[in-house]
C-alpha cells in the first residue's frame, strides 16, 4: 500500500532464505504472492532516495536474503533516472500492481513503462471507496431505509435506486438541518448556497483556484468554507494556505470566505454533510483518485469537479457539474461560468431539480463508491489469486 513498506519484502526475502529458500526462489515467491497499490502519480508521493544511503541502511538486510549491491540496487532503478525508487521497487517484487481509479491506472502504466520495455505495463486500478457507516448522515441513512435502501448491505443488494423515491421535502429537511449545524459552527448563512473545499493544501489541488477572480466570485450569492492542512515541508501548499486564511479575514470577503481550523473527522464529517455543492479543482490527470467528493455525493451534495480520479468516472450531468481540466486558465474560466449559469440558477430558481439531483447523486454514486465495493474487487481481482498462486506446488 504505497511504497512506505516495500521494505518489507526484504525482510519477506531474509526470512525465506533463512528456512532454506535459493534466492531466486524467494523472490518468485514474492512477487506472486504480493499487491502493490500505488497512489499518487505526483513525484513527492514516489519517494526516491539516495542510492549510497539505501545501501548503507539495507544493504545488510538484503544480504541475508541473497542480494548483493548490484542486484539490490537495480530494483530499485527507473530506466536512466538515478537514485532508489520505492515505487519501482515495489513494482518489480509485485505480481498484481494497481493504480485508485480508471484514470489513474492508465496514468500509472505510462509512468512506469520503463520498467518493462517493450510491454504492457502489468498495472491495473481498483477506484477507491468509503466507508458509508463513517460519512453518511444518520438522519439521512434513516431517512433512506424507510424508502427501501440498506446501506450497510453489499451494493448489489442495497437497493440503492430506491434513493429516488425518497420524499423530497424531507431530504431537504434532512440537509438543512446539517446545513444548519455547518453554519453554526462555521458562523455562516444557512440560507445561501454553501461550496465546501476540503482536504491536503498540495500546489496541485489548486485550493486557491476559484479565489483567483474575488470580485466576480463575491458578485454571487455563494459563500465558501475551507479546511484542510499542509504537509510540513510543503512550503507552497503551506503559501496557498495563508493567502486564503487572509482572505478569509479580509473585510471584502465579509464572512463569505471562511476558513475552519483543526481540520480532523468531525470537521470533515460536518462538512461533507452540511454543504451543497463540493468543489475540487486538480491538475488534470494529478489526482489520483480523491475521496472527499464521494464523501459529499453520498450524503446528496452535488459535485463540481474537475474530471480527474474518480469524477472521471462518476460524473453525469444528473449528479454534478465537470471541469476538463485543459489548463489553470481555461479551468478558472470554467468553473466561473459554471457557476453563474448553471450552479446558481439551478439553486436560487429551480429547487426542485436540485433536489433531484441531490437523489440521483446518491442513487448513482453512492454502490459505486463504497468502500464495501473496492473491497470486493480488490478479493476478486487481487486478493484471491495472488494467495492461490502462493500456494501453488504445496
Amino acid at each position: 500500500n504505497e511504497g512506505h513498506s516495500a521494505f518489507l519484502q526484504l525482510e519477506r526475502l531474509r526470512t525465506l532464505v533463512a528456512g532454506g529458500a535459493e534466492t531466486d526462489d524467494a523472490l518468485e515467491i514474492i512477487r506472486r504472492s504480493s499487491v502493490f497499490t500505488t497512489h499518487t502519480p505526483v513525484p513527492a508521493g514516489n519517494e526516491v532516495f539516495d542510492e549510497e544511503l539505501v545501501f548503507r541502511y539495507v544493504g545488510p538486510l538484503a544480504a541475508e536474503g541473497g542480494l548483493d549491491r548490484k542486484r539490490l540496487l537495480e530494483l530499485g532503478r527507473s530506466g536512466d533516472e538515478p537514485g532508489f525508487g520505492l515505487t519501482p521497487f515495489a513494482l518489480r517484487l509485485s505480481a498484481y500492481a494497481n493504480g485508485v481509479s480508471d484514470l489513474h491506472g492508465e496514468v500509472a502504466r505510462e509512468m512506469w513503462a520503463p520498467l518493462w520495455p517493450g510491454q504492457e505495463p502489468p498495472i491495473g486500478h481498483v477506484t477507491n471507496g468509503v466507508h458509508l457507516g463513517t460519512w453518511l448522515d444518520p438522519a439521512l441513512a434513516e431517512l433512506l431505509r424507510f424508502a427501501g435502501v440498506r446501506p450497510e448491505a453489499p451494493p448489489e443488494e442495497a437497493n440503492w435506486e430506491a434513493a429516488r423515491e425518497a420524499p423530497s421535502d424531507a431530504v431537504w429537511r434532512v440537509h438543512a438541518a446539517a446545513k444548519a449545524r455547518l453554519a453554526e459552527r462555521a458562523g455562516l448563512d444557512r440560507d445561501r448556497l454553501t461550496i465546501g473545499f476540503a482536504r491536503r493544501f498540495a500546489t496541485y489541488k489548486r485550493a486557491g483556484l476559484v479565489f483567483s477572480d474575488i470580485e466576480r466570485l463575491l458578485a454571487l450569492p455563494v459563500q465558501i468554507v475551507v479546511a484542510g492542512k499542509a504537509h510540513p515541508q510543503d512550503t507552497a501548499g503551506k503559501d496557498v494556505m495563508q493567502e486564503i486564511v487572509a482572505l478569509a479575514r479580509d473585510r471584502r470577503a465579509q464572512g463569505r470566505v471562511v476558513f475552519l481550523e483543526n481540520y480532523d473527522m468531525g470537521v470533515a464529517r460536518a462538512l461533507v454533510r452540511g454543504c451543497d455543492v463540493w468543489l475540487n479543482t486538480p491538475r488534470r490527470p494529478q489526482e489520483a483518485s480523491g475521496t472527499s467528493g464521494m464523501k459529499a455525493a453520498v450524503n446528496g451534495v452535488l459535485n463540481l469537479s474537475v474530471l480527474d480520479g474518480w469524477w472521471a468516472e462518476g460524473y453525469s450531468p444528473d449528479v454534478g457539474w465537470a471541469i476538463d481540466g485543459a489548463s489553470d486558465d481555461a479551468d478558472r474560466e470554467q468553473l466561473y461560468r459554471l457557476l453563474e449559469e448553471q450552479v446558481v440558477p439551478t439553486y436560487t430558481d429551480d429547487r426542485g431539480r436540485w433536489i433531484w439531483m441531490m437523489k440521483e447523486s446518491i442513487a448513482q454514486l453512492a454502490p459505486r463508491f463504497s468502500m464495501h465495493r473496492a473491497v470486493i474487487e480488490y478479493v476478486d481481482r487481487y486478493y484471491l489469486p495472488a494467495n492461490a498462486r502462493t500456494h501453488v506446488g504445496r
